[in-house]
């Protein structure tokens, strides 16, 4: 009933995702994100307001749309994930944002095949150290569920709960990933696309072993966090790392 229209975000006054989305917002340009208008507490839920955002799903035009209308989104994903979110650098002060940690993954699941979970910590262990002053932003699920396109080429990304200060080939691996295991069909291209027009912006080196690794991170604490997930939710994201441990993004 607000005019322009607003969205309210329900959550536990206690979950900390919310409030790690709330700190990345303040962060950001509000030409990619939405801006955040009010906080209201009742009870135990945190009512968060904020724009609403124009724009239709990134990955209902590429199912709708295709590769000709999907091209040129890509490549304007991949400007606003290079200068728009990647150029917010960390400065040594985590702003109560999430800070990327590989030592604080449980390898040993007990629903994850020992022999995955090992080839997994091999390439991630092998990721370059990443000093504190070639950290970004980042979104954590960065891909085109997450984005909204205009007509006019503008990009909205939604839902940072999962920002944490990292390496930014972390966001780019898994947008990657999301492509290539959703649409395998058209990722080669798509993908291809949204790398060259990424690292035309933010000339960085990025390996097949380092994009892979990152995703398997990034799976990695998906599992961690749905260890009291029911059998057919484990099921599945085992089956999507050993997909992963198979597959090289940048085919």
């Amino acid at each position: 009933g607000t005019s322009p229209p607003l969205v309210v975000k329900i959550a536990s006054e206690r979950n900390p995702h919310l409030v790690n989305e709330m700190n990345s917002l303040s962060l950001l340009d509000h030409k990619v994100a939405p801006r955040v208008h009010d906080q209201l507490h009742i009870g135990n839920e945190r009512l968060v307001v904020m724009d609403y955002k124009d724009g239709k799903s990134g990955q209902a035009i590429l199912e709708t749309d295709g590769l000709g209308r999907a091209m040129p989104m890509y490549e304007d994903l991949a400007v606003c994930l290079a200068a728009d979110i990647h150029s917010v650098a960390f400065t040594g002060e985590d702003c109560g944002i999430l800070v990327f940690n590989s030592s604080t993954l449980d390898f040993g699941l007990d629903f994850v095949p020992e022999e995955l979970s090992d080839a997994s910590r091999r390439l991630i262990d092998r990721l370059p150290l990443t000093a504190e002053r070639d950290m970004v932003l980042t979104h954590g699920d960065f891909g085109i569920h997450n984005v909204l396109y205009t007509d006019i080429g503008e990009v909205t990304v939604l839902d940072w709960e999962w920002a944490e200060w990292a390496d930014p080939r972390m966001d780019v691996a898994w947008c990657c990933w999301f492509t290539a295991f959703h649409y395998p069909p058209v990722s080669g291209t798509l993908n291809a696309a949204f790398l060259a027009t990424y690292l035309a912006h933010n000339p960085i080196n990025i390996t097949s072993d380092e994009l892979k690794a990152y995703a398997l991170y990034r799976i990695l604490v998906i599992l961690n966090l749905i260890r009291t997930s029911s059998s057919e939710v484990k099921t599945e994201w085992v089956k999507r790392l050993a997909w992963t441990l198979q597959h090289d993004f940048r085919v």
